[in-house]
Parts: C-alpha cells; structure tokens; sequence
C-alpha cells in the first residue's frame, strides 16, 4: 500500500490565494475549492490549517499564530526582561491560537516559536504577571506535540518548579507541572531524563502543606505530572523504566504518605475530584507487595471505607477506591485485613447502588477477583455477603461489555477454585449459565477466562492444549 500523499502549509496557501486573486473567488469558496481539490488528487490535509485568513488588501494569507510569534520575537529582541504590556496581546493571541489544533502547534513549532517562548521564560523568572501566562502559551504549544522539549527547556522546568514549588500566590507551579505532563505522555525519553534531573522530586515537594480546595486544580495537575512518571505508554521504545520511577516516588519521595494525606484533607473538605485524582496516583505506585503493606499500615483501608460510607454515591469515587482494593489486595496480608474490615460488605453496596454504571461494575469485579484468589475462605466470604450474587447480576445487566465480562469471569474462578463448597453456592446462583452467555457473546477475547471459571464450577468443558512439545529438537552445543 503507498504511502498517502502530502503538501506543505505555504502550498496549500498559495493555491487558496491563486482561487481568489486570479479566479475571483470568495475566500469561503477558495476554501473549499481547494479542499476538493487536493482530496481528489489523494492528498492528505489532516496536517493542514485549512481556515485561512486573508490580509488587509487581500493579496496573501496570513496566520494570526505567525503573526503573535513575530511581535513576540520582536519583544525577545530585546535584553531586558518583558513587560506585561509588550507580551500581554501577542501571547494571548498565541495561545488561543495554539488551542485551536495540533496543526496550529506544529506549524508554530517549525517557525521557531519554542525557542522564543524559552527565551522569554529565561527573561521573566522573577516576574510572576509575565511568567504565568508565557507558561500558559508553552503548554498549549506542548499539548500532543512532546517531541519539541529540549534539555535547556528540561532545565528551565526543573529550575523553575524548585523555586516555585511553596509559592502558593500564583499558578506558576500548575502550569509547570502541566508543561511536565504533556511533555512525558507518550514520550519516554522526555520521561527518563526529565526523572534524572530530579523533576519529581520538586513536584512532590509542592504538594506538601498544600490546601487540596483552595488549591484544586494545581493538586489535581501536579498528581497527574507525577503519575505520568508511572506510564509505560510509549511504543517507541521496548522497555521503560515505570518500576524504578515508582520505586522512587514511594521510597524517596514518601508519595503514599503525601497522597494518603491529601486524599483526607479531600475527604473531610467534600472535594471528591482530589480524592480520586490521589486514589488513582496512589494505585500506579503500589506496585510492590510491601508498598501495598506501607499503604495499609499508613491507614489506606480506613480511607478507602470512610470514603465508600460517605461518599457512595460518587461513581468516580467508588471506582477509584475499588481498583485501589485490587491494588493492595496484591499482597496476601492486606487481603486477610481486607476481609477482616466491612469492604466486602461495602463492596455489595457498591453494586447495588452503581449497579448501571460499567465503570463501578467492572473495577468491583476486580477488586472482588483479586481478593478471593488463592484464598477459598475469601471466597466463601464473598459469597456469604452477597457480593458474589452482585457480580453474577452485573454480568447479566452488561451483557456487551468484554472487560467487564472477563474479570467477572475471573472472579467466578477465584472463589470457586480449590473448593467444592464455594462451586456448589455458585452453582446454585446460576454461574455456570452467566459464564456461558458470557463465552458464546464475547469468545476468543475471553475464552481462556471463562473455560477456567467453568471447569472450576465443574461443568465439562473441552481445553484445548496449545503446545504438545514435539516438533524439531533444539541442536545440542559441542
């Protein structure tokens, strides 16, 4: 298959211009006549800004972006810090403009427009009224476009974020922290050298003492900067260092003792958005069974209930603290403390009250799955506080919804597995039936999830080996 074909922003301009000057044509309908033409030819213009403007006398197009880029390079021109005044307009302008498409960004990016916003940062460090909003126009240019940071834009992040991380007057940390989560989605290599100078550090350091209401978006921001260090979302690149950054995080940055606290603050103050943020930060660092052990002992359990009694009706908090659940019960000794407390009880509530939600639905059958495995009087537990009947009725109420689907599978496995006793209550509940309308809607994806569950139960079920062992023997070594 060939590769489709594409032009450049200034040839696209130039025939738009050519329909109007020499055709006498509406701009609208150069516009258009343009576009037809160019995807008749098979042209690609996905990278394209195809709403062009006209000048004044309408003999070129003009793109408001480049021309804010120019006043602000004419500004940067000089050796004196800005004034709020000289950059108030053209920034603004700049970045509405860069919000408007990722095309808008590139096209900045190639016109230089990075290293003019470096410069003027440089310049503006201790001018909180310039410096804000020159941020503000670097994370726009950044958003979907990472591969534009350099190791001087690193290092004026990093310096930065040290010096701002107590201000709590101004946003300069926000939008430091949001230039920081920008940079690192998808972009591993953005990821691993912003960690070597120590970013996150910085960025946990900010959330210390901090007001999780007054300062809401900030926390909420500087969570995500630093779970973004967590991702292994990059294809480019075969291995990341997720595991060490977590291992960072919690062991030198105290991030679940920082995290549990403010996930009480929240709590106690009714801002859930926070909450779940630093629910969702604190399961992708537990990623060790003795960090799900530290978040247990620091009181995570206590907090996961409390929310779940208070703030039930939340969907967002209930399925944060369940796949929080599913984190810590990785550990063997946090799920005997589990079933000790009334989660699973309050798992039960959880179904019944979200039980339309799939969200709620699916992170509880993982919470469920994950608690009951290798520990039949978990099982029988669950079983006895009606959540295994919950999750048997969520399968049936979402019919269509794959994952959702496979971790009940799973689920029916776990409690089943190793016990006769729990296969036969489950039995009785129908879930050998709930699993095969599983397997017959969804198949191969959940094939091997729902044989299992379904030889455990004891029906007769056909398992395919993959490997017999035969083939072509492996050559032996002198």
């Amino acid at each position: 298959m060939s590769l489709p074909k594409v032009i450049s922003q200034d040839t696209y301009d130039e025939v738009v211009l050519e329909n109007v000057t020499d055709f006498d044509k509406t701009l609208a309908e150069a516009i258009d006549e343009t576009v037809q033409e160019f995807e008749a030819q098979g042209v690609l213009l996905s990278n394209i800004i195809k709403n062009v403007s006209l000048s004044d006398n309408q003999d070129a197009i003009v793109h408001p972006i480049l021309n804010a880029l120019e006043e602000l390079r004419l500004v940067n021109s000089s050796s004196d810090s800005p004034a709020l005044e000289q950059v108030s307009a053209p920034i603004t302008t700049f970045r509405k403009e860069c919000e408007l498409s990722l095309c808008h960004r590139v096209m900045a990016a190639k016109k230089g427009a990075y290293d003019v916003l470096i410069r003027l940062i440089n310049k503006s460090r201790n001018n909180v009224e310039v410096l804000c909003p020159l941020l503000q126009s670097m994370v726009a240019l950044t958003d979907g476009n990472p591969d534009i940071l350099t190791v001087e834009g690193m290092q004026v992040m990093q310096e930065l974020a040290e010096s701002y991380k107590s201000n709590y007057s101004c946003d300069a940390m926000e939008y430091l922290a949001r230039w920081c989560l920008l940079s690192n989605l998808k972009h591993e290599v953005n990821r691993q050298a912003l960690f070597a100078i120590q970013l996150p550090h910085s960025l946990v350091g900010s959330l210390h003492q901090v007001d999780p209401v007054q300062h809401k978006t900030r926390v909420l921001t500087t969570l995500k900067a630093i779970k973004s260090f967590t991702l292994d979302d990059d294809i480019r690149t075969e291995f990341g260092k997720a595991h060490d950054n977590c291992r960072h995080v919690v062991e030198e940055e105290k991030l679940i003792k920082v995290s549990l606290d403010i996930i009480k603050a929240s709590v106690k103050s009714g801002s859930g958005l926070v909450a779940g943020e630093a629910l969702s930060t604190l399961s992708s660092v537990c990623v060790r069974a003795e960090y799900c052990r530290q978040a247990t002992d620091l009181g995570a359990l206590d907090v996961i209930n409390s929310i779940l009694l208070n703030f039930l009706d939340s969907a967002v908090l209930t399925k944060q603290s369940m796949a929080l659940i599913a984190t810590l019960a990785g550990d063997d000794n946090v799920k005997y403390q589990v079933m000790k407390s009334a989660t699973p009880f309050l798992i039960t509530k959880a179904f019944d009250k979200h039980q339309l939600n799939v969200g709620v639905c699916g992170a509880c059958c993982t919470a469920i799955s994950m608690l009951v495995l290798r520990q039949p009087k978990n099982g029988a537990a669950m079983l006895e506080c009606g959540a295994a009947a919950s999750m048997l009725q969520a399968m049936k109420q979402h019919p269509k919804q794959k994952q959702l689907q496979k971790m009940g599978c799973l689920g029916v496995r776990n409690i089943c597995c190793r016990s006769s006793e729990n296969a036969a209550l489950l039995r009785e509940l129908q879930a050998d039936d709930v699993v095969l309308t599983a397997l017959k809607t969804h198949g191969a994806d959940i094939k091997d999830m729902a044989n299992g569950a379904l030889r455990d139960l004891g029906v007769d079920v056909t398992l395919v080996e993959q490997w017999h062992g035969t083939g072509h023997e492996l050559e032996q070594g002198d």
